[in-house]
């Protein structure tokens, strides 16, 4: 969860783009960095629960001119923040597919996500592959363990609310004063509770037999060595699900390594990209 989601009305990150059906436009939007004439690359960043495209509002400026950055900027979070969250995990992965196919526009592209955005990010690219439709280049995954590896919890999105904020609590990833925040806790619950719904779903789900086929793009999975949610080693399973390349990066921090060691992470990034950009 985001450490102050009610901050994030202007990103770096800040144009709305069209998101593919017209069945249900409002869904999933795109917000798209500094406007590149022609980029070598497109990068899509799928935040963790509770989050908004605004938690990478510092990236763009990490990146030269030929990567050009899109931000998922799903609805209850934000500048969404009063909008309905989806807990329709089909519908919310198809229109992600959407969204993601339209804006990547024929170039080069990679997904980045960080524990629930590493999950969507995952099923966008099945999504896209089922399709035979143009896939992502490579897929960053982040403090999110391989799917057929056994859960450490239990379903969460049914807790009471204590057993809720506990649980957030244990994730270390929001400030003590926004948990003891009754007003601001009893606005950010829906969408906190939709986006575990979603994890859920995604965890029966893992439990039916039967393992999809491998993607054959590259997977570098990246894991917090202090995160007890995803220790690297559980990270590494991500291996058998590509037949391509597989690496494994691990920083000495918790679950949201991303933004205490956000300047290694984008390095990294940018040495796995630099093929794509030169």
């Amino acid at each position: 969860m985001t450490s102050d989601p009610t901050a994030d009305t202007a990103p770096v990150l800040p144009a709305p783009l069209a998101t593919g059906r017209g069945a249900s436009p409002c869904l999933v939007r795109l917000t798209r960095g500094p406007r590149t004439a022609n980029p070598r690359l497109r990068l899509f960043l799928f935040p963790y629960a509770g989050g908004s495209a605004g938690v990478f509002r510092e990236w763009p400026g990490h990146f030269g001119a030929g990567c050009e950055l899109f931000g998922v900027q799903l609805a209850g979070r934000g500048p969404r923040l009063r909008e309905r969250a989806c807990s329709d995990a089909e519908r919310l992965v198809h229109e992600l597919a959407d969204a993601v196919g339209a804006a990547a526009a024929g170039r080069p592209f990679a997904l980045l996500g960080h524990s629930l955005g590493a999950a969507l990010a995952y099923r966008v690219a099945r999504e896209l592959a089922r399709r035979g439709a143009a896939e992502p280049d490579c897929l960053f995954l982040g403090a999110r363990k391989a799917p057929h590896l056994p859960a450490t919890r239990g379903e969460v999105a049914s807790l009471d609310d204590r057993a809720f904020i506990a649980h957030l609590r244990s994730l270390q990833g929001t400030p003590k004063a926004l948990l003891e925040d009754a007003g601001l806790m009893s606005l950010l619950l829906p969408t906190l509770r939709a986006d575990f719904a979603l994890l859920d779903h995604w965890q029966r789900e893992a439990a039916v037999p039967g393992a999809p086929a491998p993607l054959r793009q590259p997977i570098y999975a990246l894991a917090g060595r202090h995160d007890a949610h995803c220790r690297p080693v559980d990270a590494a399973a991500w291996a058998a699900y590509t037949s391509g390349a597989f690496e494994l990066s691990d920083y000495a921090g918790g679950h949201f390594f991303i933004h205490s060691h956000q300047d290694q992470v984008i390095a990294d990034m940018r040495r796995r990209l630099a093929p794509l950009l030169d």
